[in-house]
């Protein structure tokens, strides 16, 4: 299949799924996240998820990576260019809702891409190679490639992969890991 049609498909798997479902498989996706080995780890990009459209929900993730002595830091989209901008977050950041109700710092810190350690990415599907579906804009394949070479780029995902997607271009760039309820998955 093609990312229009994984689009399609996840986006309506999630809205299929109740609150209680959602936050149950947030909690075993968690669970996961927090048993792996971040120990050399210590600059994490996190996006803010958008809880009316289901995606994983990271205040959990963020909270736990704080507690761990990690610095977390999210962006600005800048939707004319579609780009990110890296910015710190810390625990006193105020948020507010910008564009399509995509939570965002307001008054943060700027930081650059390529002082990133972990980018978690967004996703509605990816593949058994590390092919991602996200949201059609590209926003996230530009931003990786503004960060090292090295950066390990995780998906979060509420759904196990799909074989394969089929269109995918020299513009994605793969994942290194994903998490999901069930498991990790590494590429």
């Amino acid at each position: 299949m093609q990312k229009k049609d994984y689009r399609q498909q996840f986006i309506q798997a999630r809205e299929q799924l109740s609150d209680e479902q959602t936050a149950a498989l947030n909690q075993h996706l968690l669970h996961h996240f927090q048993a792996f080995n971040w120990e050399a780890q210590i600059h994490f990009h996190v996006f803010l998820s958008i809880a009316q459209k289901k995606e994983v929900a990271t205040q959990p993730i963020i909270d736990w990576l704080w507690q761990q002595q990690k610095k977390v830091y999210t962006s600005i989209t800048n939707w004319e260019t579609n780009t990110l901008e890296t910015v710190l977050f810390e625990p006193h950041t105020h948020v507010k809702l910008g564009a399509f109700g995509i939570p965002e710092p307001v008054h943060a810190t700027k930081a650059p891409a390529a002082n990133m350690d972990v980018v978690l990415v967004p996703l509605l599907a990816f593949d058994e190679r590390g092919h991602r579906v996200g949201y059609g804009k590209g926003i996230y394949d530009r931003f990786l490639k503004q960060c090292r070479p090295d950066v390990l780029k995780v998906g979060l995902s509420l759904f196990d992969h799909v074989k394969q997607i089929a269109d995918v271009s020299a513009f994605d760039v793969p994942l290194d890991l994903v998490f999901t309820p069930d498991r990790v998955y590494s590429f």
